[in-house]
């Protein structure tokens, strides 16, 4: 596992995405989505989406640095790094698990 120990948080990324990831970058945003309205009442979900870029060089996100891999966020991500923890693996495409800490 490739850890990224940020804002009390962990991000941290399967072994099997390092080839994957090698001189790329992994974008993180999050964004909310209206799932469902009810009475007036709108329940509203907020996610992540993950993707490999070549390069990246958007000034409003936050870059970080282990070894080979650089992961970027928005400050959405970054303020949720200090209630949960991310892992990101590879599986029929990139998934992502969060679990509070």
């Amino acid at each position: 596992m490739i850890d990224f120990y940020i804002n009390s948080g962990k991000i941290g990324i399967s072994e099997s995405l390092k080839n994957m990831l090698t001189g790329k970058t992994l974008v993180m945003r999050g964004y909310d989505e209206t799932v469902s309205c009810d009475a007036g009442l709108c329940e509203v979900v907020h996610d992540i989406t993950v993707k490999v870029k070549r390069h990246c060089n958007d000034k409003n996100l936050l870059f970080f640095i282990n070894g080979d891999v650089e992961i970027a966020m928005d400050s959405y991500i970054f303020d949720m790094l200090s209630v949960e923890n991310i892992t990101i693996s590879k599986g029929k495409n990139l998934i992502v698990d969060r679990k509070k800490h």
